[in-house]
């Protein structure tokens, strides 16, 4: 995810696996938290049409937790806004 949201606005980004397996412990699991933050915010930039934002990551993935269903609901957001900026990419 993070190389496919690169290529589409040209900056880089930690990847995951060392915020995964070095940042987290680091920071008792706070920096993953921005990482999802930051790439989140990434993607509602790119476009802003499809409705996906940070608030999306905190709404649906962190708050939802309570209802069971929000980190669901978050992943299949992404999905979505991923897709569509890849059709907008390639087309």
């Amino acid at each position: 995810m993070g190389d496919d949201i690169g290529a589409l606005d040209h900056k880089s980004a930690v990847p995951y696996w060392v915020v995964a397996l070095f940042l987290a412990p680091l920071t008792l699991g706070i920096f993953p938290l921005v990482w999802w933050h930051k790439m989140c915010s990434r993607i509602g930039a790119l476009g802003p049409s499809n409705g996906f934002s940070a608030a999306s990551f905190w709404g649906w993935n962190v708050l939802g937790i309570f209802i069971l269903i929000g980190p669901l609901v978050f992943l299949w957001k992404l999905c979505n806004a991923l897709n569509s900026l890849r059709e907008k990419s390639v087309a």
